[in-house]
């Protein structure tokens, strides 16, 4: 018997079922996901506040009806994950490999500097063993070369990156800090 696994919904996966006209392979797949298998963590909730805030500073009515949009999410049957101890002793083993760097450190050269949440993402499904549901396959690729993934899907195409049944069970993460 196969075993259902929960997905951890990346923020792009979250923001394109606000769209108008949503990608329809992967509303296919969220569709053909049971409803309770679902997760949201705290970083994707950030990132759809902090883009609501941005908004707001222009279209402040586009800013209300996405934070509305959002809010009747969180009010279904969504796992939603807060960040805790683990989850941040994890997250600071990352930011303190080199390679990482780029994933969580501000791009402050932009208008607009992003604060990235892969990181964080990454941290969460680790912690609680969740496949990452994402079209940013290859900044996950590059976590998972230092830290295994549970699993990873693009749930877009959808095709899986890493399958949860080719990991044999959680892997501590590979990086070994310097001494």
């Amino acid at each position: 018997m196969q075993q259902r696994r929960r997905f951890l919904l990346d923020t792009n996966v979250v923001s394109e079922t606000s769209r108008i006209r949503p990608h329809r392979g992967l509303l296919a797949w969220l569709i053909a996901q049971p409803d309770h298998m679902f997760a949201i963590s705290f970083s994707t909730s950030f990132e759809v506040k902090r883009g609501a805030e941005r908004l707001a500073r222009t279209h402040p009515d586009k800013a209300y009806a996405l934070e509305q949009w959002f809010d009747e999410i969180l009010a279904t049957d969504i796992l939603y994950i807060e960040e805790g101890d683990t989850i941040a002793r994890l997250l600071a083993k990352m930011t303190m490999v080199p390679a990482l760097r780029g994933l969580w450190v501000p791009h402050l050269k932009k208008d607009e500097p992003t604060c990235g949440q892969d990181l964080a993402i990454a941290a969460t499904a680790i912690v609680h063993g969740f496949t990452v549901a994402t079209r940013d396959v290859a900044d996950f690729l590059m976590i998972d070369h230092y830290f295994p993934l549970p699993g990873l899907v693009n749930p877009f195409t959808p095709a899986w990156i890493i399958h949860p049944d080719e990991r044999q069970s959680p892997a501590p993460p590979l990086y070994v800090e310097p001494t």
